[in-house]
């Protein structure tokens, strides 16, 4: 009782600023601190910073705000350098916060020893309302720590490096997870958006998490700065800047943008055949998916050129015994190749051609797999249009609902992979005489490319067109 009219000034010396109370509260605790010589304390300093005026006291007329009051606190708390730390890595995160397991995973945490004395001090905020605990930095502490400490990408790269090694693999994610995961890369690529020497290879992969986040435009750009910084400080024969270039063009490919994609799968081409190597499966990968652009846009001779010089770059990497980075025994993206040569072979109409290539890709994908992994969707979107073309209905419908189960659980309902699905069912319906439920298809399919990609997108233009009924059926054909 006696010490209420301390503690009242303390109150309204920060102006009942929530977090600044608990913290005072908290921090009294762990310091053994009697009430009077926190007044004291906060009397002592008259911070004033930069920053002051960010936030707005609550209640009071007094000159600092709640931000002086909570450096004058992080001044006097005694952190260890491994609290503070843990507290610069914190700022990365979005303000929504982070899985308390994902955060041990991403640092690679012994225990949570250092995370629960943060927590027990109120500098780090802990919401067990949902099913996962989630850890988060209130943004006036977060703009303290940035000001006390400055964490950057270089001194706190075990975060950048630990979101980086959780989003590898983020194709195979199912779309929850994968969602999670993206919120941590998008963040960093918010706030921190410049390469370096030491982050260009993780930042040229976070333009592929961009796009598999279907933050399309956020890849886009985001790959152009790292090009471009890549290209200046590797040149042209840089290994990096040819990874930059590659992933820009899957920016664009997976947009819908397969005009811009070529020109970058192109580039990427290009930068690798100047490095004069051996053959690898990234230089295999730019060359088979430039033939993919050109055979989107019905040049099935150019297409067919890079398809051949993809095989010989993989039918070499095979004979050297290369192996995928992951030891599969095939090296990566060489199932993607045999789909792409299945398609070309659809287009031409050998569909039993077709419809061996496809078999062999799903062959390859559930051993080295598993049997529901989501690579499958596109040899089983294969022969649903090998089957569709055949008039094998059934079978046809069989495979489509297979790939739409597929992408749907891993990508989400609209992603550009269901996207395509449901065009290619769309498509079916057409051939098979049922316009009335084809154009219905059609119609609600633009819709949908209108809210994700845009009304000019290409896919929306050309789902559009088929929706009218102003397409040649030739067209629908090779486009399905």
């Amino acid at each position: 009782p006696q010490e209420q009219e301390i503690v009242d000034k303390i109150l309204r010396m920060v102006g009942c600023h929530t977090i600044t109370v608990e913290l005072i509260a908290k921090q009294m605790k762990a310091s053994y601190l009697k009430p009077e010589k926190m007044l004291e304390r906060l009397r002592s300093t008259g911070v004033n910073t930069r920053l002051k005026e960010k936030v707005k006291r609550e209640g009071s007329g007094d000159r600092l705000t709640s931000f002086d009051y909570i450096r004058q606190l992080f001044t006097l708390s005694g952190l260890t350098e491994e609290e503070r730390h843990l507290l610069s890595a914190m700022t990365f995160v979005p303000v929504s916060g982070i899985q308390v397991p994902m955060l041990g995973e991403v640092l690679d945490l012994d225990d949570y020893d250092v995370m629960n004395s943060l927590i027990g001090k109120s500098w780090l905020l802990l919401d067990e309302d949902g099913e996962e605990d989630l850890l988060r930095l209130h943004p006036v502490v977060r703009d303290v720590v940035r000001e006390e400490l400055s964490p950057t990408p270089e001194n706190c790269f075990d975060y950048i490096n630990g979101v980086h090694q959780r989003g590898r693999g983020m194709w195979f994610f199912r779309a929850e997870e994968k969602a999670a995961v993206y919120s941590l890369v998008k963040q960093i690529m918010i706030d921190w958006p410049e390469p370096s020497e030491r982050t260009l290879p993780i930042y040229n992969d976070f333009i592929n998490m961009a796009w598999m986040g279907f933050d399309f435009g956020r890849a886009q750009s985001f790959g152009k700065q790292t090009y471009d910084y890549a290209l200046k400080e590797c040149g042209e024969t840089g290994f990096e800047t040819a990874r930059a270039a590659l992933h820009l063009a899957g920016a664009y490919h997976n947009a819908g943008d397969d005009t811009n994609a070529e020109q970058w799968y192109q580039r990427a081409y290009e930068h690798l055949l100047a490095q004069g190597g051996p053959f690898t499966a990234v230089l295999g990968q730019a060359c088979f998916k430039t033939g993919r652009c050109a055979l989107k846009r019905g040049d099935l001779e150019t297409a067919q050129s890079y398809y051949e010089e993809a095989v010989k770059i993989y039918d070499e990497m095979i004979a050297r015994g290369v192996r995928s980075a992951s030891g599969k025994s095939v090296p990566d993206q060489y199932t993607d190749l045999l789909d792409d040569l299945a398609a070309l072979e659809r287009l031409k109409g050998n569909y039993g051609e077709a419809v061996k290539l496809e078999e062999k890709c799903c062959s390859i994908l559930r051993e080295e797999y598993g049997i529901d992994n989501v690579s499958l969707a596109y040899p089983y979107l294969g022969l649903a249009k090998c089957y569709s073309m055949q008039g094998d209905y059934k079978k046809a419908d069989e495979y489509f609902e297979k790939t739409l189960d597929l992408v749907v659980d891993h990508h989400g309902p609209a992603s550009l992979q269901t996207l395509q699905c449901r065009e290619a069912i769309a498509d079916s319906l057409h051939a098979r005489g049922d316009t009335e439920s084809a154009e219905k298809a059609y119609g609600v399919l633009e819709l949908d490319l209108e809210k994700c990609f845009g009304e000019e997108n290409p896919m929306t233009v050309r789902v559009r067109g088929k929706k009218n009924g102003s397409l040649p059926a030739e067209f629908i054909a090779v486009n399905g």
